[in-house]
């Protein structure tokens, strides 16, 4: 994995900071997420660990602007070598209408043109 570049989406908490994590020394990470101010603390901590990361600040239900963004990402890195989609979206309080499109949107049809 030594020099490889990484994209890993929803880098602001959990499983998806923890993977940037476990890259951070080892290549560059680019890290796509809608929270803004978490994913910067992410790009903190992999800075402090002597990483190499990229934040793109990004909201991946829009699936019309995916490849715009990956437009951006491989002309900053010139590679993509691994990706790990992680993002995804979920509120009990709102199970109907546009949230389940946005919750398909993020996880199925975000992977894919990411690709």
């Amino acid at each position: 994995m030594e020099g490889k570049v990484a994209v890993i989406t929803g880098d602001a908490s959990g499983i998806g900071r923890a993977t940037p994590l476990r890259f951070a020394t080892r290549g560059c990470v680019v890290g796509i997420d809608v929270d803004k101010d978490r994913l910067a603390e992410t790009g903190n901590l992999i800075k402090e660990f002597g990483g190499q990361f990229h934040a793109e600040h990004f909201d991946l239900a829009r699936v019309e602007d995916i490849p715009s963004l990956m437009e951006r990402v491989l002309s900053e890195t010139g590679r993509v070598d691994i990706l790990v989609n992680n993002a995804f979206t979920f509120d009990a309080d709102y199970l109907m209408g546009s949230v389940i499109v946005a919750a398909v949107s993020i996880f199925l049809i975000g992977a894919f043109g990411l690709c």
